[in-house]
């Protein structure tokens, strides 16, 4: 229920933001959802340098204040927020000194997660869920949005990039974005040489300009790209040469990315630039971009996903298997003109979600009969063209029912919580959702070690569609 009223009408809302960009990127659908029930008041965002870009060029903020982390600055922050009167703050970290801010800052209604000893400090803490766990990142910031408003609709994050400085002017033609770094750590870096090796695989078919992207502390890997490019491509090596704003416009500018599981990955995907993304040792079900057009190319080797900022290893096994061969085949599938069309909604639901979804404009809904009696008890009718099975459909049955019902297979859905049954998304090339029950939840250590990894985790079949319907 929206609560707002208790506050003046033109008092500012906070968002204490995230500190780094990838994390940044998957709390915008937060701030879309905010902006559904705030349209007047403004709102400001807290962030550390590495993240306010993703905030600065969103749509629903006003102003972005960088946050220092000294406690200096910190008390001059605090200073700020109490000369702003600010109506509520939503504190998207877990830590105790993000909310202590806001606290010192005297902002009245103060929400965020129950963790790290910090409950006291907030005037409403929020238990995680099992499934907040599990669940894509995105929908542990949204949670809070409705904790205040009520139920709130997923969107997918989009950013408009800033224009791009003429001296930094892109060729003309095809350009491959290629970002070989990740600010987190040094175990989350796919080899440079491979990004080279499939930038070369890449531009022989296409023909374009390899546009090398990271911050300072990449330069060096950037540098082992450049080296293994040069005279070979067509480059430009703009590391260590744009700011996250410059760096946004330059990826805007390109036609695809190539990346590490980190904030570039995301930004591309923001930017609605195609990307392909290397994970070794973080985790896909939780951090995969939220894109219109992805994919995570990985060869689970049983230590991963470990989450470790330096691999402890000798040699790090994670990307052993992630080939230049398999990132270039990804690229291509990506850059072909998908087919736009109606496609099938295979839903296996579980007692634990009966209810149904959505009126899904793309979608039509397929059920097994053994589960349409199953629901037939509970509140439920099914909407009009449901496609009722009498049985599953075998292999060969497949391609008749496509076409009996006019259905494009890759604009097609899988949701369950159960793995095995969204593996039927591979052999058509759909997309596929988990819903993290507690069956879901039992499986996901297969899941991680298994070559077969869900288009996205998600907390109830609503969230699947909502996130579908975005692509």
């Amino acid at each position: 229920m929206n609560d707002a009223s208790s506050s003046g009408p033109n008092k500012p809302i906070l968002i204490r933001g995230l500190n780094w960009l990838g994390d940044a990127v998957m709390s915008l659908p937060a701030l879309e959802a905010l902006g559904r029930f705030e349209k007047e008041r403004p709102v400001w965002v807290i962030a550390r340098t590495g993240a306010a870009a993703a905030y600065r060029h969103h749509h629903g903020v006003e102003r972005v204040i960088t946050e220092e982390r000294s406690l200096k600055g910190r008390m001059k922050l605090a200073s700020i927020l109490r000369s702003q009167d600010f109506s509520r703050a939503f504190i998207f970290p877990n830590s105790f000194s993000s909310a202590l801010t806001a606290f010192l800052g005297r902002v009245p209604d103060r929400l965020g997660y129950r963790r790290n000893l910090r409950s006291a400090i907030l005037s409403k803490s929020l238990k995680m869920k099992p499934c907040d766990f599990y669940s894509h990142q995105s929908f542990h910031f949204l949670n809070l949005i409705e904790a205040a408003y009520g139920q709130a609709p997923f969107i997918r994050p989009k950013l408009a990039a800033p224009p791009l400085d003429p001296q930094l002017a892109l060729p003309d033609g095809f350009k491959l974005a290629l970002a070989p770094g990740a600010a987190y750590g040094g175990a989350k870096q796919w080899p440079a040489e491979r990004f080279a090796d499939s930038a070369l695989l890449i531009l022989s078919e296409l023909k374009g300009t390899a546009v090398i992207l990271g911050g300072p502390s990449e330069m060096a890997a950037a540098a082992k790209v450049e080296e293994r490019l040069k005279n070979r491509v067509p480059l430009l090596n703009l590391a260590g040469r744009t700011n996250l704003d410059q760096a946004a416009a330059a990826l805007a500018g390109c036609d695809l990315t190539l990346s590490n599981d980190s904030g570039l990955m995301h930004l591309s995907g923001a930017l609605d630039v195609p990307v392909v993304a290397a994970f070794g040792p973080t985790n896909p079900l939780s951090t995969s971009p939220l894109a219109r057009l992805w994919s995570i190319v990985r060869k689970p080797v049983e230590c991963s996903p470990c989450l470790l900022r330096q691999c402890p290893k000798a040699q790090r096994i994670c990307f052993d298997g992630v080939t230049p061969q398999l990132m270039a085949q990804e690229a291509f599938r990506l850059l072909s003109k998908p087919v736009k069309a109606a496609g099938a909604l295979f839903w296996k639901p579980n007692q634990a979600h009966p209810r149904l979804l959505t009126n899904s404009p793309n979608l039509r809904l397929v059920v097994d009969r053994s589960d349409f009696l199953k629901l037939s008890s509970e509140p439920f009718k099914a909407p009009e063209g449901t496609i009722v099975l009498q049985q599953p459909l075998s292999a060969s049955q497949m391609s008749d029912f496509w076409r009996n019902n006019g259905l494009n297979p890759s604009s097609s859905l899988w949701l369950s919580d159960d793995a095995t049954f969204l593996k039927n998304s591979l052999q058509f090339g759909g997309k596929s959702a988990l819903i993290m029950t507690e069956r879901a939840i039992s499986q996901i250590p297969d899941i991680l070690h298994d070559d077969f990894l869900p288009s996205i985790t998600v907390p109830d079949p609503a969230r699947a569609l909502e996130w579908f319907d975005g692509l």
